[in-house]
């Protein structure tokens, strides 16, 4: 734990509450080119070695795509619902962001959820308001927006999730199927520019 607080005190490591699940304590790299080193540089030192840039570079671009640029534009999505976006976008003026999960016995994998918004109450998280997932490299489509239905059914018994807002951050686009659920008002798209521009 001494290590954690050391590198949380230089800015070298961001440690929050997941949102879904408060009990569970997130760790992750603060900065970019420190998360390309761990990420990427590293596990490939032998193959630069070994093979030219251009062939280590293209084996590696999905796990850049991933664990570095991916995790990069989550926390940029975080940024702007915590600090940018407008509170009428969200439902609550004063709130706080972050990464939530929940294991799913039906799957091998969990339900993830790259911005939790929740209503901030004094000092505290108050009740859910928006749920969203950030993609950077994928264009987004139908399959989205039920992984956070899906999501939202299992929080049902804990809650009143029927005033939750599922948004979807994409900087590579969205389906049509995708925008006609946004014109019904059934999700909150927020693409590059709107992310630039705040509103």
């Amino acid at each position: 734990m001494r290590a954690l607080a050391v590198l949380r005190d230089h800015g070298l490591l961001h440690s929050q509450p997941d949102g879904l699940q408060p009990g569970i304590t997130r760790h992750h790299i603060a900065d970019p080119l420190l998360a390309f080193e761990h990420a990427v540089a590293r596990p490939r030192r032998a193959a630069l070695e070994q093979s030219d840039a251009e062939t280590v570079w293209e084996e590696a671009r999905t796990d850049f795509d991933t664990l570095v640029a991916g995790r990069r534009f989550a926390q940029v999505c975080r940024d702007w619902a915590a600090g940018y976006a407008d509170w009428s976008a969200l439902g609550a003026d004063h709130v706080t962001v972050s990464h939530g999960s929940l294991s799913d016995p039906s799957a091998t994998t969990g339900l993830d959820a790259e911005v939790v918004v929740r209503r901030r109450d004094g000092l505290l998280s108050g009740p859910l308001v928006s749920l969203g997932l950030a993609r950077w490299n994928t264009r987004m489509d139908i399959r989205h927006l039920q992984h956070l239905r899906r999501i939202l059914d299992r929080l049902e018994p804990l809650g009143d999730t029927g005033r939750v807002r599922p948004a979807l951050y994409g900087a590579s686009g969205f389906s049509p199927e995708l925008h006609a659920a946004h014109a019904r008002g059934e999700v909150m798209l927020v693409d590059l520019e709107r992310l630039y521009w705040g509103v």
